[in-house]
């Protein structure tokens, strides 16, 4: 329908069309290269103990993946936001990106396991998994803490994720 529109443009028109297209193009270069930064931000002032300020790049990039549909995108950085809540002494905050459970203790459908889950993300999966372990034993419910933690292992340790337990226990250990 578009290119039938187009090719019924005069030249003057067709011209401002194509500039416009380059225009949307170039802003949309301009915002994933922008989000990248952010990412890269939230990561840096996270490292350096500016906890606050990397929370709100965390939303800020979350807000971006989510309005672009990126939505395994957002359960991976829900992830790296929780982590920062965890380390600021608020692991119910973080608990509640991670899984957000109902009275039935059910996670919430958009809650990083769910979102993993969602995806067949089985690496978003073990890492949501380990993370909220981490995030109550913070809280002191040692044996919800455990019971992810050793699920989170169980999955890490299929042969096709061999690689993981180390990355999982290394956040629980430190």
């Amino acid at each position: 329908m578009i290119i039938s529109k187009y090719t019924r443009l005069n030249s003057s028109s067709k011209v401002k069309f194509s500039i416009s297209i380059g225009q949307f193009v170039a802003a949309q270069s301009r915002d994933a290269s922008n989000i990248i930064q952010r990412e890269n931000l939230a990561r840096g002032y996270s490292q350096v103990g500016k906890l606050e300020e990397a929370i709100q790049e965390w939303a800020k990039v979350i807000t971006y993946y989510r309005q672009a549909g990126n939505n395994k995108q957002v359960g991976r950085l829900k992830i790296e936001q929780a982590q920062v809540y965890s380390r600021l002494g608020q692991p119910r905050n973080a608990i509640k990106l991670l899984c957000n459970p109902d009275t039935e203790n059910k996670c919430d459908s958009d809650s990083s396991i769910e979102i993993a889950r969602s995806f067949k993300d089985e690496i978003g999966e073990i890492a949501a998994m380990g993370a909220l372990g981490d995030a109550y034993r913070l809280a002191g419910d040692y044996k919800v803490s455990v019971s992810y933690l050793e699920q989170s292992l169980q999955k890490a340790q299929k042969p096709k994720n061999i690689g993981l337990p180390k990355s999982i226990l290394s956040g629980v250990l430190n």
